[in-house]
């Protein structure tokens, strides 16, 4: 389940602020440890640009080639 990024800065915000633990918030916002924990890495790294969803890529086999 993806979540928007109003959510996920929310989320982390609240945790960095130091009003909850992990687990609290994490049940706060609906969301597993797990993709909170990412989200706080995340941010710590790159801020803000770091919650924004990226998109996978796919390449054509023509291109592949011209790069390789």
């Amino acid at each position: 389940m993806k979540h928007p990024f109003s959510t996920r800065l929310a989320a982390v915000q609240h945790y960095l602020s130091g009003k909850a633990t992990l687990r609290e918030t994490a049940r706060q916002f609906s969301v597993g440890k797990s993709p909170l924990t990412r989200w706080i890495r995340a941010f710590r790294r790159q801020g803000e640009a770091g919650l924004e969803h990226h998109l996978s890529r796919t390449y054509t086999p023509e291109f592949r080639l011209c790069v390789v």
